[in-house]
């Protein structure tokens, strides 16, 4: 049994799998070291800059600059920042980019003012009435 093994591999036909096997290796390093590399970075690479704390033109502006795309990714209530300023980019500053890359910006849409409807003098089942029919939730406790 020992021989019909021994036999097996070094028979033509395993001689030629060997050698696919080693022209598939030898292609996969091939492409994956030399030719993907170069084709991805053909068209340039470039830091991606921040762009937080700037008005969401002005952050447009500086990436344009810098061949990159800017597009307006989500609105959040921030009370921390005024309305229109980019307070979150993806990607993130300090990465490495193609050229044409969008870039996502997350921009503060200011403190979230609500108007409350004046329940003064009201009686505390009339003042509950008022706030749920405005859509507020009921307090819990009077």
């Amino acid at each position: 049994m020992d021989r019909n093994v021994r036999g097996m591999l070094r028979s033509a036909r395993a001689k030629r799998a060997y050698l696919v096997l080693f022209i598939l290796f030898v292609l996969f390093f091939t492409f994956n070291d030399i030719i993907f590399p170069w084709y991805v970075n053909q068209g340039g690479i470039v830091n991606v800059p921040s762009v937080l704390g700037q008005s969401f033109d002005e952050a447009v502006k500086n990436l344009a600059a810098q061949g990159l795309e800017g597009r307006k990714g989500d609105v959040r209530m921030d009370k921390e920042h005024p309305a229109g300023i980019v307070i979150i980019q993806s990607p993130f500053a300090g990465d490495k980019v193609k050229k044409g890359r969008r870039v996502y910006l997350t921009v503060s849409g200011g403190e979230q003012v609500a108007t409350v409807p004046n329940i003064k003098g009201r009686t505390l089942r009339d003042a509950r009435f008022g706030l749920e029919r405005e859509g507020r939730r009921r307090p819990v406790r009077a």
